[in-house]
């Protein structure tokens, strides 16, 4: 994070009349030179302060924003990692609670899954006062997709089942919204039971939707998985090695690596 819009963060209100007082000086003496009356003064000097609180938020939202973006866009969570660390430190309830899911997604995609599992466990997001239902499906998916990649199968699908009951429950608009995450669970599901097929079908239906960069790499390393555990290694290869070259700094890239690895010690067995 840029040392500037942190040391806004960590100083708040501070910060904000920090960068007014220039203006507010400024102004104040043309103003008082003119003669202006005082409380006229006072209320431009408020205002100014007000501009200083909206940039300062602009700025941290912005710069949030475009870490998000350098993830799904380009498959790099170090960014959202840095700048949601950076945050937390002094932000507190939902603000840094969304902070904290940010951060969980950065190091779910970096292949710190067990540092996911602990962080959210430690947030119980269930205590929280004015949480979003968005961020309880969020929430509880990055959980449940972390329990999985650490090998928890069984704690995994039951907070999957939590999600369902979540995502049956909210609005339809929000239900389009994170379509893409049921259809994931589906998929895993299906995997888990043994259902390669089935899975297949719902990673198709997956790709066949817009998809942003990172949600393709995850599709395709699954179908590629899926067909190595099914043996078909020549379906698994050109998509593992899609992956491999696409995965950006995701653990995805690793994981690819390692199974293109074994493709070719089985073939020279």
């Amino acid at each position: 994070m840029k040392k500037f819009t942190l040391w806004c963060i960590k100083h708040k209100l501070l910060s904000f009349f920090t960068l007014a007082i220039p203006f507010c000086l400024f102004y104040a003496t043309i103003f008082l030179l003119s003669e202006a009356p005082i409380p006229f003064v006072v209320f431009v000097t408020f205002i100014i302060a007000i501009i200083a609180a909206v940039y300062v938020n602009f700025a941290f939202s912005k710069e949030l924003q475009d870490a998000i973006k350098e993830l799904y866009n380009e498959c790099d969570p170090e960014s959202l990692y840095n700048v949601s660390c950076d945050a937390i430190k002094y932000t507190k309830g939902v603000t840094q609670q969304d902070l904290i899911l940010n951060q969980s997604a950065a190091l779910f995609f970096m292949g710190k899954h067990e540092e996911v599992v602990e962080l959210l466990e430690n947030l119980n997001i269930d205590k929280i006062s004015g949480t979003l239902l968005q961020s309880k499906i969020t929430y509880y998916n990055n959980l449940a997709s972390a329990h999985l990649e650490c090998g928890q199968y069984d704690k995994a699908l039951q907070l999957f089942g939590k999600v369902r009951i979540l995502y049956r429950d909210a609005p339809q608009k929000l239900q389009k919204q994170f379509e893409h995450i049921i259809l994931c669970i589906d998929a895993e599901e299906s995997v888990y039971a043994g259902n390669y097929e089935k899975a297949l079908e719902v990673i198709k239906a997956l790709q066949s939707k817009d998809q942003k960069p990172l949600q393709k790499i995850s599709a395709v390393y699954g179908e590629g998985e899926i067909y190595f555990k099914m043996g078909k290694y020549e379906k698994a290869l050109p998509l593992l090695h899609y992956v491999y070259m696409n995965g950006g700094r995701t653990f995805y890239v690793d994981r690819a690596l390692k199974l293109i690895h074994e493709i070719k010690e089985k073939k020279e067995a």
